[in-house]
Formats: structure tokens, sequence, C-alpha cells
């Protein structure tokens, strides 16, 4: 009788509270699950503000000429080469097949350099791992002086840009 009156009655109310207590626990597992998917998505969105600022600075959204013209000068002071001229043309957008692209620019650098082979070379190099995306496109080598190290270059870069 103690049995059938105090206990069973008690246990079933465990049993309940048991259950209860599972789907709470199941209810605080998916939200915590949703939390984290959150907390996921706001450190991506804050890596994608720094990614945009990387990819701007590599194919910025404006021709950006001073940064680029201070860019291939400082990289020929630096590489021993002295600019002897410096011509810029904007070139026509080529157009995007995507909505999503925008169109790309080009700027068309006509250098003129003199320096040592190994300057150039180093130059190239320099050129080649900035952080502008640039291309050299055509490079001409004259020689100076029969007795000397130097050579003349003309070279030409594009740099490139998103359009507006």
């Amino acid at each position: 009788m103690v049995y059938q009156n105090l206990i069973n009655p008690a246990y079933d109310e465990v049993k309940l509270i048991q259950g209860e207590l599972a789907e709470k626990n199941k209810i605080s597992d998916e939200y915590q699950g949703i939390f984290d998917q959150i907390q996921q998505l706001f450190s991506n969105y804050q890596n994608y503000g720094d990614l945009q600022k990387n990819v701007s600075l590599a194919l910025p959204s404006d021709p950006a000429v001073a940064e680029s013209v201070f860019q291939i000068t400082r990289l020929a002071s630096v590489n021993n080469l002295s600019v002897q001229s410096l011509d810029v043309k904007k070139l026509a957008l080529i157009p995007s097949k995507s909505s999503v692209i925008k169109s790309l620019g080009t700027l068309r650098f006509s250098i003129r350099l003199t320096g040592s082979y190994e300057s150039l070379k180093s130059y190239l190099q320099s050129l080649e791992s900035n952080i502008r995306l640039m291309s050299v496109n055509n490079l001409k080598i004259e020689k100076v002086g029969a007795a000397s190290n130097l050579f003349n270059y003309n070279l030409e870069a594009d740099a490139y840009y998103q359009s507006q």
C-alpha cells in the first residue's frame, strides 16, 4: 500500500520531470548551435571587411593614378634605377560578363628607366610582388655606352582597377 500510494506517484512525477529536463536540454542544445552559427557568421562578416580592404589595395575602386605613379617611381628608386620619363594613359574599360563583378579599368604606364641589368631584374620582381595588381606588357633594352654597365629600358606596364 505504501508503494502504491507514495512511491509510485513520486516515481511517475520523477519520470515527468526527467522528460521535461531532457526536452529543455534539447532546446538548450539547439539554441547553443544557433548561437554558435551566429557567432561564426559574425566572425566571417568581420573577416569579409579585411578581405575587402585587401582586395581594394590590390584592385582599387578608382584609377588612383597618383598612388600608382608613386609606387612605380619608388620601386625604381629602391632598386637603383632612375626614371627618365613616365607617361600614363587610361585605357578603355573591359566590360564584365557578370552583374556582380564590376568592369575592369586599366592604366597603361610607359616608363623609361636607366640602370644596371641586375637592378632591372629586382625592379621587375618588385612590380610582380607589389600590392597593386600590375603586369608588364613590353620591355625594350638599349645599351647606354660600349664600356658602361648601364642600360636604358623602355617598359610598358598596366595597373588595374575596378570601375565605379
